[in-house]
């Protein structure tokens, strides 16, 4: 990405004053069952991933005397699985939904993003997706 293309990032403005507004074209991109799959798959590593670092970062948090190699091995792991993450997600939209991730559209988007990607993992893990997007009257497509 071009540095005047992550200032336009960065600036640009978001048409949702809200979450709550956001929510509805957060779902409209993740109505494909591909699409859902990987980021449900994407986010359940992430929790994982986020449970392993601040595990670890307590143990390097008690070892601090021995090495601070252990308090920077959690963070480090962290910050790659995001981007790993995120460089396998992005992607998902354009190969099965044909649309773009909201993650790129703005800055508040990409931070909306973030917590769409759990509330809409916590509302499948619970059976409240399919729900959600009738309420909604987002049109899913059938697996």
């Amino acid at each position: 990405m071009k540095v005047r293309s992550i200032v336009n990032w960065v600036k640009a403005p978001s048409p949702y004053k809200s979450f709550q507004e956001f929510w509805p074209h957060y779902l409209k991109l993740h109505k494909e069952p591909l699409v859902l799959r990987e980021h449900e798959r994407g986010t359940t590593s992430g929790l994982v991933s986020g449970a392993l670092t601040s595990t670890l970062g307590g143990i390097g948090a008690v070892a601090i005397e021995m090495s601070e190699l252990l308090i920077l091995v959690p963070a480090v792991f962290g910050a790659v699985h995001a981007a790993v993450t995120y460089a396998i997600l992005i992607p998902s939209h354009e190969k099965y939904g044909k649309n773009k991730a909201a993650t790129l559209e703005s800055l508040k988007h990409a931070w909306w993003s973030i917590r769409g990607d759990h509330k809409m993992w916590m509302y499948k893990k619970r059976g409240w997706l399919d729900e959600e997007f009738k309420k909604l009257g987002i049109q899913v497509p059938t697996k």
